[in-house]
């Protein structure tokens, strides 16, 4: 249950804000869910209510109807080939990290 709901939340995130946290802000209360500290009945309420605040927020939503799937297929060409390149030549790839 723990991972639907974090799902939703995640949802809710890119519709009504455009963005993706990875580090989800309620952590604790994921692991909460995961432990079992919530009842099930508990976590269908939090589920409903989501789900709610989804199609609420999808009615004002900016993002558009249909993705732009040329665009991402040409990205993700893009990053294959430099991870690919990258690991051929032993160049390590881009970790995110870069020094200051």
């Amino acid at each position: 249950m723990m991972h639907t709901i974090r799902l939703l939340q995640v949802a809710l995130e890119i519709i009504s804000h455009g963005t993706v946290t990875n580090k989800r802000p309620n952590r604790q209360e994921l692991l909460d869910i995961k432990h079992g500290k919530f009842s099930y009945t508990e976590n269908l309420h939090k589920v409903d209510s989501l789900v709610s605040q989804i199609t609420e927020a999808s009615k004002t939503s900016s993002l558009p109807e249909e993705p732009a799937t040329a665009e991402v297929m040409r990205t993700l060409i893009n990053i294959r080939q430099t991870l690919y390149n990258n690991h051929q030549t032993g160049n390590k790839p881009f970790t995110g990290n870069q020094p200051d």
